[in-house]
């Protein structure tokens, strides 16, 4: 999962024959993220799920690249999506998915609060402190 991220909001062909994920995501780097060729460094693309053909939210789709350097490009081109319908986000193991989704919401708050928050892989900081969840000297720093 090191070289995999996973990109959301790119329309999901609904015809008969299989849609070549590759190629889409190459096309959009190239138009969104102003990265040509980057269908070269990409070992393997599909859609994440079952088909649900009542959903109007296309699948993710994952995508390998064959190197850490080009799926680092690209991730730091996220930038530019800010104000779109499309996302990109790393591909984590389903237990730091979970501590994330539960940090997250720590994070929000903090920041409303006009703290410094940031989430590193499955580690919160806050104000450059590591949160961590259950001790009162982190509580405190949250408010």
């Amino acid at each position: 999962m090191r070289d995999n991220l996973l990109f959301f909001g790119l329309a999901e062909y609904r015809g008969e024959n299989r849609e070549n994920c590759s190629n889409l995501i190459d096309d959009f780097c190239e138009a969104e993220l102003g990265i040509k060729e980057v269908g070269q460094h990409i070992e393997r693309a599909h859609r994440l799920g079952k088909r649900n053909i009542q959903s109007e939210n296309p699948r993710p789709i994952v995508v390998k690249f064959s190197t850490y350097r080009m799926r680092e490009k690209v991730r730091e081109q996220t930038r530019r999506l800010a104000r779109t319908h499309f996302n990109i986000q790393e591909q984590f193991p389903k237990k730091v998915q979970e501590k994330r989704k539960q940090l997250i919401p720590i994070m929000k708050e903090a920041r409303r609060n006009r703290k410094m928050a940031t989430l590193v892989k499955d580690k919160l900081y806050i104000d450059g402190v590591e949160y961590i969840p259950g001790t009162a000297e982190t509580e405190d720093t949250r408010m």
